[in-house]
């Protein structure tokens, strides 16, 4: 019954919900990008709350810690949105078709992820990836029915560190 939860119900719902976060985020930072004059301050503090709304949601979902449907939700937040649209938009050249995102939009919205998400496995893995520059992630995607636990438990001193800084628990220099 959990694998036809999983599989049936859960797969295509996240799918579909990092999807919208994603062309949401898009959204963003086009208006970032075409508000030379500030007229759009209004319609960007929507999109901004916006997105923090769904940061907050997926955290609900995640603190519920239901193993299973953490599994699938890591693994397509990672693996769709955090590292191939806000990572990758931080690393790849200015001119490159590549980037998705401005990085100055990208690196403020990974450090609302970084406040907001509490799920370590989550923060963890994107902290480890960041703080490492291992940028492997992109050339390969893990089945979703592999448990996360190799992929997501790294468990780095330095993505610890990197959390209690962007949540205000360690102070810098």
């Amino acid at each position: 019954m959990l694998h036809y939860i999983r599989d049936k119900t859960a797969v295509p719902y996240f799918s579909n919900l990092v999807w919208f976060i994603g062309s949401h985020v898009i959204e963003l930072d086009k208006c970032v990008q075409t508000d030379e004059e500030h007229k759009n301050r209004g319609k960007l503090s929507d999109l901004v709350a916006e997105h923090l709304d769904h940061l907050h949601y997926l955290n609900d979902i995640l603190i519920i810690n239901c193993e299973f449907l953490n599994d699938v939700l890591t693994d397509h937040l990672l693996n769709r949105l955090f590292l191939p649209l806000y990572v990758y938009s931080l690393v790849s050249p200015e001119t490159s078709e590549e980037r998705k995102i401005n990085p100055q939009v990208s690196l403020y919205l990974l450090s609302q992820v970084f406040l907001i998400i509490h799920y370590q496995p989550l923060v963890n893995a994107l902290a480890d990836v960041i703080l490492n520059g291992d940028l492997s992630v992109f050339s390969c995607q893990p089945d979703v029915h592999s448990t996360h636990k190799n992929t997501c438990m790294l468990g780095c001193r330095h993505s610890t560190i990197l959390l209690n800084v962007f949540r205000g628990d360690v102070a810098l220099g």
